[in-house]
């Protein structure tokens, strides 16, 4: 079984800017769309302009990951953890859902089957404190209407927003009309999450 690691690949602009580091796969992906050339055994230079949200979030992507448990600092056995789990993390704003995830880090087995025991308990609490059914916490109609607007609004973007025509039908059947470009993005970034008490 392969261990997780960082890669810590550099992806730079133009200019020779630092923009952030990046894992093997995302590398590749970037060198076989034709987007970017490699200029080094772990670097690339993008071929394009990015369009950059928030400059701030590019200092944070910057920093080199060591490929050891943040517990006990051993490179063998480790495996991706998500601090925060993933079917809460699905109900955060869509700001705190970005690509570039601090809050997983490494852990070796042993460490791993200790958080994992910890955050169940942890999720239990919450459920009960909100009086939560922990197998109904997603409202499945919502996170249908999410994904498909979410997949819309990716489809416009790109360079063939016609292919966007199926998923409206889609939509339009769930609502009863068809969405506007505001009700798009709500939905988009809606919370999936069973109504809660308190």
């Amino acid at each position: 079984m392969s261990s997780a690691k960082y890669d810590n690949c550099a992806l730079y602009d133009r200019n020779n800017n630092l923009l952030g580091l990046c894992p093997r796969k995302r590398f590749e992906w970037y060198k076989s769309k034709g987007l970017a050339k490699e200029i080094g055994e772990n670097s690339l230079q993008l071929l394009f302009d990015p369009k950059i949200k928030n400059p701030e979030s590019i200092k944070k992507g910057c920093v080199r990951r060591e490929s050891i448990c943040v517990v006990c600092g051993i490179d063998e056995d480790l495996r991706r953890y998500h601090v925060v789990p993933l079917c809460f993390k699905k109900c955060f704003p869509a700001m705190l859902k970005s690509h570039v995830s601090y809050d997983i880090i490494l852990l070796c087995s042993e460490h791993m089957g200790n958080a994992n025991y910890y955050a169940d308990q942890y999720a239990a609490e919450i459920f009960e404190t909100y009086e939560v059914d922990k197998h109904t916490f997603i409202d499945s109609k919502k996170e249908t209407m999410r994904s498909i607007s979410h997949r819309i609004i990716r489809k416009r973007k790109s360079d063939y927003p016609e292919k966007a025509s199926d998923d409206i039908e889609k939509l339009t059947e769930i609502l009863g009309h068809t969405p506007t470009d505001e009700e798009l993005v709500e939905l988009s970034e809606s919370c999936i999450k069973k109504s809660c008490n308190g």
